[in-house]
Parts: structure tokens; sequence; C-alpha cells
């Protein structure tokens, strides 16, 4: 930005007690919108300014950033106010090479990734693991993590969703069972291809003649929620009675966090996705579509390998296994059940609802100082 029009930004008015911004993105797994709706109903006497970056201007975005006295984002920060406190939550779980271990990100944009996280006071962590991968991407100083565990998670642990998803799409599941499938991107942030589309559903050629009658036999309900950035490439996908389609302009309108609605889950299926990491907490069955793992290793770079050893639950790559594995999944709590400990109590030093209270008290202690 340049320096003239960021110190007319500063000169505009703010209410005097303005102190906190929250930005949030998405409703994807937003870690701000959890801290800051912990905030809202905890009654915190702070002046809390809720920013939505799909509802504003970015003129209008960085003139409230930059009259903060402590800013907290998810997806990183536009612009750092002079004298302010900066506390990034990132996004997830790190499966993906990300920063300075991504294979085809240029130079410039890795450094450009490294320089947000230096902007930042703290950075808030998983765990000890958690630690250790990200600065392996992003190469900071140690200090500036704390481990709090992940804000959105709360509400994975404390919200009704079955209700919710009722909300969301006005209808009631009943008894059916529910599956939530939620793959990661094909197409990064640099318009770069990462992967191979998904064609139907799973993107493993199923027949979606068949995919419905399984469903219906089974009583099974599918929820299938595209990456917010691959959205447009299901414009028109089938309606359906046994599979409901989410956009993110759904959970916007309603104000429903996608992991809000997450626990309703009896079974995940995923692929590359850091979701998975957060569904440990529950301690359900996990089924992964690894259907394009040589195409993400050559352009993108997995930090976790062999990937069979860090995903705890079957892998699938046709229909026939997919409807087997969804089954037996199902039936059987204990299928991957060691597996899926183990890997939990590796990811989630917290595994309690209280990670927006840890962090809200080092936004206290910013506050204060």
């Amino acid at each position: 930005m340049k320096p003239f029009i960021k110190r007319m930004l500063e000169l505009l008015p703010m209410p005097k007690n303005y102190k906190v911004c929250t930005i949030i993105s998405n409703f994807s797994g937003s870690n701000s919108y959890s801290l800051s709706k912990y905030a809202s109903d905890n009654n915190e006497r702070t002046h809390l300014e809720i920013l939505e970056t799909f509802n504003i201007s970015k003129y209008w975005l960085i003139s409230r950033i930059l009259r903060c006295k402590v800013i907290v984002s998810t997806h990183g920060l536009v612009v750092k106010p002079r004298g302010g406190r900066y506390i990034e939550l990132w996004h997830g779980f790190p499966m993906k090479a990300l920063g300075l271990l991504d294979k085809s990100s240029p130079l410039n944009i890795k450094k450009a990734f490294q320089k947000n996280f230096m902007l930042a006071d703290k950075i808030i962590s998983y765990s000890p693991f958690y630690t250790t991968l990200m600065n392996a991407c992003i190469g900071v100083n140690l200090e500036k993590f704390v481990i709090t565990g992940a804000p959105r998670n709360d509400f994975l642990l404390l919200s009704n969703g079955v209700e919710n998803l009722r909300k969301l799409t006005g209808r009631s599941i009943g008894k059916s069972k529910i599956v939530f499938f939620l793959p990661t991107f094909r197409k990064g942030f640099l318009n770069r291809t990462e992967g191979v589309f998904l064609n139907g559903v799973f993107g493993i050629g199923e027949d979606l003649n068949e995919l419905n009658n399984f469903l219906e036999q089974n009583d099974i309900v599918l929820i299938f929620k595209p990456h917010p950035m691959e959205e447009r490439f299901f414009k028109d996908f089938p309606k359906s009675d046994r599979i409901v389609f989410i956009r993110n302009s759904d959970l916007e309108k309603n104000r429903i966090d996608l992991y809000e609605l997450l626990n309703a889950a009896d079974l995940l299926i995923t692929d590359y996705s850091s979701v998975y990491f957060d569904f440990l907490l529950l301690n359900r069955p996990i089924i992964f579509i690894p259907r394009d793992l040589d195409e993400y290793r050559k352009t993108r770079g997995l930090l976790l390998e062999p990937y069979e050893l860090w995903t705890p639950g079957p892998k699938v790559l046709n229909q026939k296994d997919l409807f087997k594995e969804i089954l037996k999944s199902l039936s059987d709590p204990d299928y991957y059940a060691d597996e899926r400990e183990r890997l939990k109590n590796l990811v989630h030093y917290y595994q309690d609802a209280d990670s927006s209270k840890r962090v809200w008290e080092i936004v206290e202690y910013y506050l204060k100082g």
C-alpha cells in the first residue's frame, strides 16, 4: 500500500473504544468466527469489531484494521497498524506443504507467506507437533507459537450439529446416518492445478444412480461441501433427496459455520483436507479417497509421508470399495480406532472445548499492555 494512502486511512475517525478486530474470510471452519462468538457470548466489555472480508471493500477493511489495538485473523493479515498486536490463528493442521516447503510456489510468494507470519506477535498452535510442522513451512521465531488449540474445535465439540443442519437445509435428517464429504482444493490460490478435478461427487467414476440407490437402501444422507475456492466448478450439481450440497453462501446467509454442523457426521470422507485432524476429536470413522495422490506429491508436496501412515482409515479408489468401506465404518466403531487415537494424541495437546477461551486470554493480555 502507498504510504500516503495508509496515512489517510489512519486519520479516519473511529470509535474511542475500538480495540479488537477479528477478520473472518469465510464460514468453512473459521477460527476467527469461533473466537468472535466466544467473546460475544461471554459479554466481553472490550469493543469487538467483526470484519467479514466478503462483505466489505479492501480499503474499508484496512481503514478499520489500522485503528485496532489487537487484530486476529485466520487467513493472514492485510496490514498491521503501528503499535498494534497481531494474533494469527491460521486455518487448519498442515497436511499439504505450505510456504517455504511448497514445491510449486515461486520464491517471491514463499517470502510473502513467511513475512505475514513474521508480522505476527503470536501464532496459535495445536501441539508441539503442529509447531514443528508449521515452523518448517514459515521459519519464524519459535517464541511466537503458543499452544491453545484451534477455536473452531470448540464448535466441533459443543454445537448441536443435527439441529444446525436442519436450520441450514430446512429438512429433518431423522434417524438417517450422516456422512460428510469434505475434499481439499485442486486449484490453488495461484490459479495453479494441484490435482485432478472431481468428476461426479467423489471423483472416482461413481455412477450417480447407483450412489443414490446405495444411500437410499442404507438410509444414509450424504453432505457434500466443496472447498470454498472450488464451488464454482459445481454450479450444475444434480439434485438428489439423499445428497445435500452445501455452499459457502448458504453458511454465510444462515450465520452457521461448517464446524457447527460437523459433529452431526457419523462418518467423514476426505482426501488431504486438514479437517480430518480436527475430526479425530470426535473419535468417529474416516475414509480417505487419495485418487490424485501422485499429482499432489509432484505439484504441491505433502508434509507427512508416507500418506498411509498418517491417515487413520481405509483408502478407496473405486465405487465398489467405497460402498463396502462406508458400511463397515458405520457398523464397526473399533475399525481403525487405535490408529485414530494415536494420531489424536499427537495432534491435539488440548482435547477440550476451551480453545477460544485460551486465545481470548492472549487478546486480553495485549489489551492491558
